[in-house]
C-alpha cells in the first residue's frame, strides 16, 4: 500500500506581506518626520548662532572705535572749533586748485540718521600720533597765515606730520614740511614746482580769508593726522571704510540704528535724554556736543535662510514706537528708540533675527576739559 502525505506551505502570505508592507510604510513616515523636524531645527538654531555671532562681532567693532574717539583732539581749543580751514590737492601738482579737505571735522562721534526704515551712519574721528597728544601753546604772533610757526614745545610734532593750529573758534589744518629745532619753529610751506597735498599758496589762503594766529594758542602736532572710521550698511552688510578703504565686518546685518545720550548742560555728565540725530542734531553746534556723554548703538542681525512659514511680525516698544521687525530696546514715550523698518526686504517675515545693542561712553571725552 502506497502512502502519501500533504505538500506543505511555505513563505508568507499575502496577507502578511501587505500587513508588513504597512508597518514599513510607518515606520519610514515617521523617521522621515523627525528626520525632517530636527533637520529643520538644526537649521534654525544654526542660523541664529551664525545671526548672533555676526551682531556680537558687529557690535564689538563699533562699540571699540567709538570708545576710542576723540583721541588726540579732545583739548578745549580743538573741540570749540567752529570754523575750519584746510587745503586738499589730491595729485599735488595742480594746476587745477585744491578745496578744502573732504569731511574734516573734529567732532569725535558723529550719527548720520538714515531716514524712516533706513539705517544710520556712524562716523568716529580721533587724532593720529606718536605721541601724547598734548596740545603746545604758540610763542610768537603769526603776521601771515603762511608763517612759520613758533610754538612752546615740538613734542611729537614730525617732518611730513600734521598740526591744528586753533584760537579756539577758527581751526587751521596743515601740513609740517620742516621743523626747526632750534628755534621751535614748524614749517609748512607751498613749493610751486611740487605742490604740497596739504599747503595751499599765498593766493589761495588770502582769498579764502585764512586767519593769522596769535602767542597763547594751541597748536596740536599730529604725526599722522585725522582718521576717520565709518560705519554703515551696504547690501545688508556692515561695512568699515577708514583711509578710502571699505571692509566687511559681518554679513546679514540688516539694520544700525544709534542714538546720543544727552545731558542738560554740557557741565554735566549725567544723561537725561535719548535723541536721534535729526532736527538740530543732525549736526549739533559747539555747545550742543558739548552735551553728548554718551552713544547707544542697536544692530539686528538676520538668519541667513528663510523659514517655511512667517515667524516675525511687528513690534511695539514700551514706548509707543511700532517696528515692522523686532524692537531694539526698551524705551520710553520720552525717550523713544529708533523705529526699525524692515518691510523693505523681501520675505522679511520668514527670517528670524537677533538684536544687540549697548550704551558706550567715549572716554576721551569724560576726562576732557572744559570750553
Amino acid at each position: 500500500m502506497m502512502s502519501t502525505t500533504a505538500d506543505t506551505e511555505r513563505g508568507f502570505s499575502l496577507v502578511e506581506l501587505m500587513v508588513a508592507l504597512a508597518i514599513g510604510l510607518v515606520v519610514i513616515l515617521a523617521v522621515t518626520q523627525i528626520f525632517i523636524g530636527s533637520e529643520g531645527q538644526r537649521r534654525t538654531t544654526g542660523a541664529g548662532i551664525d545671526a548672533q555671532t555676526a551682531a556680537a562681532i558687529g557690535l564689538y567693532s563699533i562699540e571699540r572705535d567709538v570708545g576710542a574717539s576723540g583721541y588726540a583732539i579732545n583739548s578745549s581749543n580743538i573741540r570749540g572749533c567752529g570754523n575750519f580751514y584746510s587745503y586738499y590737492d589730491s595729485d599735488g601738482n595742480g594746476p587745477i586748485p585744491g578745496a578744502p579737505v573732504p569731511d574734516l571735522s573734529f567732532f569725535p562721534v558723529r550719527i548720520s540718521d538714515g531716514g524712516a526704515g533706513g539705517s544710520d551712519t556712524i562716523v568716529i574721528t580721533s587724532g593720529s600720533t606718536s605721541s601724547s597728544g598734548m596740545p603746545t601753546q604758540l610763542a610768537d604772533n603769526m603776521a601771515q597765515p603762511q608763517d612759520d610757526i613758533e610754538v612752546s614745545n615740538i613734542s611729537g610734532c614730525v617732518p611730513n606730520g600734521f598740526a591744528i593750529i586753533s584760537d579756539g573758534t577758527n581751526c587751521t589744518f596743515m601740513q609740517i614740511t620742516a621743523i626747526d629745532s632750534l628755534a621751535f619753529k614748524l614749517k609748512h610751506e607751498h613749493k610751486d614746482t611740487n605742490e604740497s597735498t596739504y599747503n595751499p599758496s599765498i593766493t589761495y589762503q588770502t582769498d579764502n580769508s585764512w586767519p593769522n594766529y596769535s602767542i597763547g594758542n594751541t597748536a596740536l602736532c599730529l604725526s599722522n593726522g585725522i582718521i576717520q572710521r565709518t560705519y554703515n550698511l551696504v547690501n545688508n552688510r556692515l561695512t568699515l571704510t577708514s583711509s578710502g578703504i571699505s571692509s566687511d565686518i559681518a554679513p546679514d546685518i540688516v539694520s544700525l540704528q544709534a542714538q546720543y545720550g544727552i545731558s542738560a548742560v554740557g557741565t554735566s555728565d549725567q544723561v537725561v535724554n535719548w535723541v536721534n540725530a535729526t532736527g538740530s542734531w543732525a549736526n549739533p553746534s559747539v555747545a550742543d556736543r558739548e552735551r553728548i556723554k554718551a552713544v547707544r548703538i542697536g544692530i539686528v542681525a538676520r538668519s541667513a535662510l528663510p523659514e517655511r512659514e512667517v515667524v516675525t511680525g511687528s513690534c511695539t516698544t514700551t514706548g509707543g514706537v511700532v517696528n515692522n521687525g523686532p524692537c531694539l530696546w526698551d524705551d520710553t514715550a520720552a525717550d523713544p528708540a529708533p523705529a526699525v523698518d524692515l518691510s523693505g526686504l523681501p520675505e522679511w517675515t520668514k527670517y528670524r533675527y537677533k538684536t544687540y545693542s549697548t550704551i558706550v561712553v567715549p572716554r576721551n571725552l569724560m576726562w576732557k576739559p572744559p570750553l
